[in-house]
């Protein structure tokens, strides 16, 4: 049975058909065409999801149904998602439709964002759909708070608006914290090395300006060139990582998420590993943060000493 009959997408205002590819906002229930959600990046009622908006089915007349239920028909008995109305068989932990959970008994820690978070808008489809061969709830819980969005642009890169090169602003201007967040050992151990390098001149002009041009011979003008070259190489790599980043993620939160199921011999384990194993905490983060701060206000003290 067809639950949208009747109801339009509100970004295009063309009436849902059974045969369309329908995405169901996790936040309010409010269904869209797949394309024109991917497009437009949220849901069409973002604006009122802090107001606590539920969408509602508008009452459309139904036609007559059998009151007997054959074999492949839903039953009285199956389940009913609280968030979209989709009738699931008894067996199902989620909703086939919009990914709700439908009783309290799974171990899977995954459930739409509740209401009132500020979070970003996910890009979310079906719970069980597979990037790459791996359910989105997998990679919901492993990547973390930011998993939506992330799910959201592994999405995008599948279509025919993005390949697979994208652009973060985090990765550019905090790229080893970002590289850090998402487990990313070998890129954040690189950034550092290549920021410490690049930062070495202007340590030297600033601090022994007399013992680096005697010990090379080359004037301290020569020395602010190398400085300026070094901090421009270390701006491009910083560059290249953002429009990397996704991809880079994408395969080695895929192979971590494979490890992880393979090392597993039930749901209740994999499911409880996967979320012990995921990306850093924010607490862990905060305080990165917090030490690369402390260094920045420490070096403008000598600078200004």
């Amino acid at each position: 049975m067809f639950i949208y009959k009747g109801v339009q997408c509100p970004i295009c205002k063309k009436e849902l058909t059974e045969s369309d590819e329908i995405t169901v906002c996790p936040r309010c229930g409010t269904p869209h065409h797949k394309h024109c959600y991917l497009e437009a990046g949220h849901c069409a009622n973002e604006s009122l999801h802090a107001t606590g908006f539920i969408f509602s089915k508008p009452s459309v007349p139904e036609e007559s149904e059998p009151t007997a239920y054959a074999s492949n028909e839903v039953t009285p008995t199956n389940k009913v998602c609280s968030n979209c109305g989709f009738e699931n068989s008894e067996d199902d932990t989620y909703c086939r439709n919009c990914g709700n959970r439908l009783t309290e008994r799974s171990s899977f820690p995954y459930q739409p964002l509740p209401q009132g978070n500020t979070g970003i808008q996910p890009l979310i489809v079906n719970s069980m759909d597979k990037i790459d061969g791996i359910p989105v709830r997998d990679w919901l819980v492993y990547l973390g708070s930011s998993g939506m969005q992330k799910v959201s642009r592994f999405i995008l890169q599948n279509t025919a608006q993005r390949g697979r090169f994208g652009f973060s602003f985090a990765a550019l201007l905090f790229p080893i914290i970002y590289a850090l967040s998402y487990k990313l050992w070998p890129e954040a151990i690189l950034l550092f090395l290549a920021s410490f390098l690049s930062n070495l001149p202007a340590f030297f002009i600033q601090f022994f300006p007399k013992e680096i041009a005697n010990m090379t011979g080359l004037s301290l003008q020569t020395w602010t060139t190398i400085s300026l070259i070094t901090y421009i190489l270390f701006f491009i790599i910083r560059f290249i990582f953002s429009l990397l980043s996704d991809t880079i993620i994408r395969k080695r939160a895929g192979n971590a998420i494979r490890k992880i199921r393979n090392s597993c011999t039930n749901e209740t384990e994999y499911a409880q590993l996967l979320t012990k194993k995921a990306c850093p905490p924010k607490v862990l983060l905060g305080l990165i943060a917090a030490f690369l701060l402390l260094s920045l206000v420490l070096s403008i003290f000598n600078i200004a000493i």
